[in-house]
């Protein structure tokens, strides 16, 4: 996400960059920091295209595993990342899709990586509490997940 503590960081590099710099150029600095400001929001995007995607392998895989291989709460596949909302959110909402296509963010050439990711998700404790959570427990699902994002992306 684009905070404000990103902003001010990118603000006093620039800075720094410019009192630095010999021949003071304004504009070239100016421009750095917007392409820098642009590379974060890309970042943002990504991480968020990242999770739609990761709901998208969990779907693949639920599908193509044979019945007899899934059991328990799993063979229904009733509380999936994919009925969250936030990422049903994300599915639907125009200006993230249109930014996506936009900025041609995808995660096609890494969808091994994609695998990877659920895969090791998917062997998480808390991915298993996750699912073995009601959906009327919203805040323990959110909770989970928190953990899960906390310790895919940091």
């Amino acid at each position: 996400m684009l905070s404000r503590r990103h902003l001010r960081i990118r603000v006093m590099q620039a800075l720094y960059a410019f009192y630095q710099s010999e021949p003071k150029d304004i504009r070239r600095t100016e421009q750095e920091l917007l392409n820098g400001t642009d590379k974060i929001y890309e970042l943002y995007l990504t991480q968020l295209q990242f999770l739609l995607e990761l709901a998208h392998q969990e779907e693949m895989y639920y599908k193509d595993t044979p019945a007899s291989m899934v059991t328990g709460i799993r063979k229904t596949a009733a509380y999936t990342l994919k009925s969250l909302g936030f990422i049903q959110w994300l599915e639907n909402d125009k200006t993230f899709n249109d930014q996506i296509k936009k900025r041609k963010i995808t995660w096609q050439q890494d969808n091994d990586s994609i695998k990877k990711a659920f895969h090791h998700l998917k062997n998480q404790d808390a991915y298993k509490t996750f699912y073995s959570i009601g959906k009327s427990h919203f805040r323990r699902r959110s909770e989970c997940l928190k953990m899960d994002h906390e310790r895919i992306f940091f």
